[in-house]
């Protein structure tokens, strides 16, 4: 005995098993009780969403699905690179003057203010 699979979905979408266009939604398909046949593989397509695939197994009550198809994510726009401004240039104080160091002893450190 035959059972009943209807598909429907927000927005209308085309169904497909494998590469055979079966309709567009809502669909109402005849398919086979023999459990050979199974499980099937139904996807459903809509240009700007989202592809949705359901996979229905062997059974002998007929069924009724329902899909919201999702948006598919727009690509990401690509930016063009800026270089970052240079900002305030870093100031280099110099230690005051002062007595002349010993010998053998290090320099002082330099300081850098931002």
């Amino acid at each position: 005995a035959n059972i009943t699979l209807t598909l429907r979905s927000k927005p209308q979408a085309e169904v497909f098993e494998g590469g055979e266009q079966l309709g567009h939604t809502p669909v109402t398909l005849s398919l086979s009780g023999d459990p050979g046949g199974y499980p099937r593989t139904f996807t459903l397509r809509q240009a700007g969403f989202v592809d949705q695939t359901y996979v229905q197994e062997w059974t002998q009550i007929s069924a009724e699905e329902f899909f919201t198809l999702i948006p598919e994510e727009p690509a990401p726009a690509v930016k063009p690179r800026s270089r970052p401004s240079p900002g305030p240039q870093p100031r280099v104080v110099e230690p005051e003057p002062g007595p002349e160091p010993e010998p053998g002893t290090p320099a002082p450190p330099l300081r850098i203010e931002r």
